[in-house]
């Protein structure tokens, strides 16, 4: 009993941290646009060139939904929270050529490893290692 609550904490706090870096990530730039150097801000401003989905579009507010709703699902250690994690990144795979170039500044893309490696970590430990722990 002792060592599922230990795993449902790891799991927990991977969230929280996945979720954290995921919101500054997508809403960062919008914070931090002041602080940026305006060299940088004019590079930040061909991000997306060449797409056919427009940022901010309905295909990205659903996309950031179904990963506020993932992470919220696997925070309540529902298994449909973790398919959703992967359908999110499948879906992302599949946009990916639609969506244009892809320009970050340092800070971004520090948050996008972080994010991107802990859902990892997250999607391995409740497929692979840990599934017992994910109900139904």
């Amino acid at each position: 009993m002792t060592n599922d609550i230990e795993k449902i904490l790891t799991i927990r706090a991977m969230v929280a941290i996945s979720t954290v870096t995921y919101l500054t990530w997508v809403f960062g730039r919008i914070i931090f646009w002041e602080y940026i150097e305006p060299d940088m801000r004019r590079l930040l401003e061909v991000d997306g060139f060449g797409a056919r989905i427009p940022e901010f579009d309905y295909a990205y507010i659903f996309w950031i939904a179904m990963s506020l709703a993932s992470y919220a699902g696997i925070w309540l250690l529902r298994r449909w929270g973790r398919d959703l994690l992967v359908v999110t990144y499948l879906l992302t795979i599949v946009l990916a050529p639609f969506s244009g170039a892809m320009i970050n500044a340092p800070l971004e893309r520090v948050l996008m490893i972080v994010f991107l490696l802990v859902d990892g970590m997250i999607i391995g430990l409740t497929y692979l290692a840990w599934p017992s722990i994910l109900k139904k």
